[in-house]
């Protein structure tokens, strides 16, 4: 009997410990702009989806609204693989619209809070636009031929080296930068973003400059090239702590007449995580932007209070805590490396109290 209410408490504490925890902002790693891709993937056997909606006026078939929806899994560490589709498009009658899949690897050292980034991605689109130039495709309904392309992408964390700029910069080249215009063009897409990275709101800015070759010349003619710059810029806020909700906005200004390029547009996307534990990542993330958050004076109880935004820190809080005649000055000079060593000491002890808690459950 004893052992059946140690067995009980035991459980409950676990709900409660997790219960408070789930307060926290739930932020994957690999969180970036619309449009571009983060050098990270996903933590590990973490799953997130995304519901988008589009809505593009293109230079010469006009105003377009798209429906998207897309999920994500995190294969391991260092992979992850991603895709979605159109929901419908056209008209109701035609339920699966374009379609797309990705797989995404980085370099090692993705969940430790690292300036340096580097992943490349492979790129594989389903069209339903109707190819009306291959000779050997129906011109009455989409080929949904596979077009690969692949992407590589590098990041910089600011906030690494400037504990007080929360800015990330990307970078990416990709050999997709319109998939509308694939079945007709090659294209070579050179992108640049930055981000603010708030605790909880962030707010982004960036540009992309596409390349675009005629693919299906007619013989002995020399294929066309065109091209064109895009704008774009948005918002990324957090009524709760499971969701995120992007606004973004773009403009493109055509370089010379040929694709149907998408001269503005507007998205609106929704994000959660499905199964989500915290990175190290972001964990570091966190702890930074609370230190640059604390009040000129704090005390230790205070920030074991501060210190209750992870499961981690509900174990272990006096890890985080300062010693107590410590003060605001000596508290903003964070080694984020000390930091990083820690995180991987509490999740040791967050595995160990799991384990000893399933033993009881056995």
């Amino acid at each position: 009997m004893l052992n059946r209410i140690s067995i009980f408490i035991t459980v409950l504490t676990v709900i409660t410990l997790f219960s408070t925890a789930s307060a926290q902002i739930k932020r994957e790693r690999e969180e970036s702009p619309p449009g571009i891709e983060a050098s990270n993937t996903m933590g590990f056997g973490n799953v997130w989806m995304r519901g988008n909606l589009l809505f593009n006026y293109r230079e010469n078939s006009g105003a377009r609204i798209e429906p998207h929806a897309a999920a994500g899994l995190g294969l391991a560490n260092n992979l992850a693989v991603w895709g979605g589709a159109v929901i419908f498009e056209g008209s109701y009658k035609k339920l699966i619209g374009k379609a797309d899949a990705h797989v995404k690897v980085t370099l090692p050292g993705n969940d430790n809070f690292r300036f340096f980034g580097f992943g490349v991605q492979g790129d594989l689109i389903l069209s339903s636009d109707k190819d009306t130039l291959s000779s050997t495709t129906d011109t009455n309904r989409p080929s949904y031929s596979p077009i690969i392309g692949f992407t590589a992408m590098a990041d910089f964390e600011i906030i690494k080296i400037v504990k007080t700029l929360p800015l990330k910069a990307y970078i990416n080249f990709s050999t997709i930068d319109d998939d509308r215009l694939l079945t007709e063009w090659k294209q070579q897409s050179y992108r640049f973003a930055l981000e603010w990275k708030g605790e909880r709101n962030c707010f982004y800015a960036g540009s992309r400059y596409g390349r675009y070759t005629e693919k299906h010349a007619k013989t002995g003619a020399t294929p066309a090239d065109a091209s064109a710059i895009t704008s774009f810029g948005g918002l990324r806020f957090r009524p709760i702590d499971r969701l995120a909700i992007m606004i973004t906005g773009l403009f493109s200004i055509p370089l010379s007449d040929g694709p149907d390029f998408v001269r503005y547009g507007l998205t609106t996307s929704l994000e959660m995580p499905i199964f989500f534990r915290e990175t190290n990542t972001e964990a570091i993330r966190t702890l930074v932007m609370m230190e640059n958050s604390k009040p000129q004076t704090v005390t230790r109880s205070s920030t074991r209070l501060k210190s209750t935004h992870t499961v981690e820190s509900l174990f272990l809080s006096d890890i985080d805590a300062p010693p107590p005649t410590e003060t605001a000055s000596d508290s903003t000079d964070i080694d984020i490396d000390d930091k990083d060593r820690q995180l991987q000491e509490r999740r040791k002890n967050i595995d160990n109290e799991l384990k000893g808690i399933e033993i009881l459950l056995e």
